[in-house]
């Protein structure tokens, strides 16, 4: 070991990374009177009943829409 002392012995093979984009934060919501939201299972959303604006814009895929089937078919 004394061999070594003060000696550069490891060196950093590194490289750099391409800079990453940080997307934005999801935009909160406050719902100052949430009465007036229903949720409509044929969009898959809370919709405004005063406006008829949707509260997520939440879009489900394929394979999501067949397992709420499956599951609404297994309940009733």
């Amino acid at each position: 070991m004394k061999a070594f002392e003060g000696k550069h012995i490891v060196a950093h093979y590194g490289y750099n990374l391409p800079q990453q984009i940080i997307k934005p934060k999801n935009k909160e919501t406050i719902l100052t009177n949430p009465s007036t939201l229903k949720y409509l299972p044929s969009v898959n959303d809370w919709v405004n009943k005063e406006t008829g604006s949707m509260l997520t814009r939440f879009s489900p895929d394929t394979e999501l829409k067949e397992l709420i089937n499956q599951l609404d078919k297994k309940l009733m």
